[in-house]
């Protein structure tokens, strides 16, 4: 009875500052505002790549190798890639000279019957200087698409010689080649695998306006749990004393505390992290029980490392200190901040020490299905129990 008397004390006295309560609810609509509607626009991943502008030169002229360029500029993929320029030679190596394509490609005269003779007659790629990595994809594509026709032109005379050693007749055996031909010409010219497009995203399968969304709101609920230890500090140090006088235990001192703060700290958790789950209606893919559990263990966790640092610390200034260091420091190492991507990869090996880390990962997992929400659970289950535990020793220790 007297715990719940303390819990309801404690409680006035945090929410008795009129500023704080108007700070509680103003902040979580500022930053869901600032972040979820003015930066938005800074927010979106750039998925389009800037076009491979080409000038070819086709010296060849024939019919085949103007099929060959037909099917290849009618290809989806490399509509939406390659700026393909048809010109002669002086006009695009004036092009190439003045940096308005990436290669320049020059098909030579006879390729397309070498190609039928199986010659290998190799078609020359001038690349810009200026555009490195650009005339570096150019050559691969091209590479590979040598490596293809040699591997076509393989593909076509071990059929033709295998039918040639087994006595099928020359009608016969022109047939299988022409058809033959005709079919690794095609699977040659049809690579659309060359294009395929694989997105590879630093915030895994949510995007970058979603990610920081939900690491803001975990540094804002750590931000008001230091709060919550500041606005009890003095009075709870006075009623310590008189309710140990009244044979209340460190146990009932720890617990009390750490209720309180939890109270305190889910108010601003379910305020925010309400309006979020609102905002993302449409992009939701978790599950209502995850988000559930999340809510419990989220500010039990948060107010038991708050709870550890108002026991190990006296001072309000030092609390403010540590305090602010932990949360900058676990914001850093834990990716809240800055991805780990972009960070010295020696910081990624200190990613699982920081509580904000599996914060993170358990409340994505909740709001979009990821993996990794029971690891998450257990790890901070873990640390909100080990931090009572060393809380209460401490607290034990310091009554004796």
């Amino acid at each position: 009875m007297k715990g719940f008397v303390w819990i309801r004390y404690e409680l006035k006295n945090m929410l008795a500052d009129v500023k704080v309560v108007g700070l509680l609810f103003s902040v979580p609509l500022l930053l869901l505002f600032l972040f979820g509607y003015v930066l938005a626009p800074y927010f979106v991943e750039d998925r389009q790549f800037e076009k491979i502008d080409l000038a070819l030169i086709n010296q060849d002229n024939s019919q085949e190798t103007k099929m060959m360029i037909q099917h290849f500029l009618n290809n989806e993929y490399v509509k939406r890639s390659v700026g393909l320029t048809q010109l002669h030679e002086e006009g695009a190596r004036q092009m190439l000279a003045d940096d308005k394509v990436s290669a320049v490609i020059i098909i030579p005269e006879g390729f397309s019957r070498d190609i039928e003779r199986g010659i290998n007659t190799p078609v020359t790629v001038l690349g810009n200087p200026t555009r490195p990595l650009q005339a570096a994809l150019v050559r691969t594509l091209m590479e590979s698409g040598a490596d293809m026709v040699t591997a076509a032109q393989s593909g076509v005379n071990t059929i033709y010689t295998y039918m040639a050693k087994a006595g099928v007749s020359q009608e016969e055996l022109q047939s299988a080649f022409r058809e033959s031909v005709l079919q690794f010409t095609l699977q040659t010219l049809n690579r659309q695998e060359m294009w395929e497009k694989t997105s590879v995203s630093l915030y895994g399968d949510v995007s970058m306006q979603q990610y920081y969304l939900v690491t803001i709101g975990i540094i804002f609920v750590l931000c008001n749990g230091l709060v919550g230890v500041r606005m009890g500090t003095s009075d709870s140090r006075l009623l310590e004393r008189r309710l140990r006088s009244q044979g209340i235990g460190s146990f009932q001192f720890v617990i009390v505390r750490w209720m309180t703060l939890s109270i305190f700290v889910a108010i601003p958790y379910f305020y925010y992290f309400g309006i979020l789950a609102w905002m993302m209606r449409d992009s939701y893919q978790g599950e209502i029980s995850y988000l559930l559990i999340m809510s419990l263990v989220f500010p039990l966790t948060v107010s038991a490392l708050f709870t550890t640092v108002f026991t190990i610390l006296r001072k309000m200034a030092t609390i403010n200190l540590v305090s602010f260091v932990l949360i900058i420091g676990m914001s850093v190492v834990g990716g809240t901040i800055i991805p780990l991507a972009y960070l010295p990869l020696w910081v990624e090996k200190f990613q699982y020490i920081s509580l904000n880390y599996w914060l993170a990962q358990a409340i994505l997992s909740s709001f979009f299905n990821g993996d990794g929400f029971w690891t998450s659970l257990i790890v901070l289950n873990v640390c909100f129990i080990s931090l009572l535990s060393i809380t209460v020793t401490l607290q034990q220790r310091r009554v004796v």
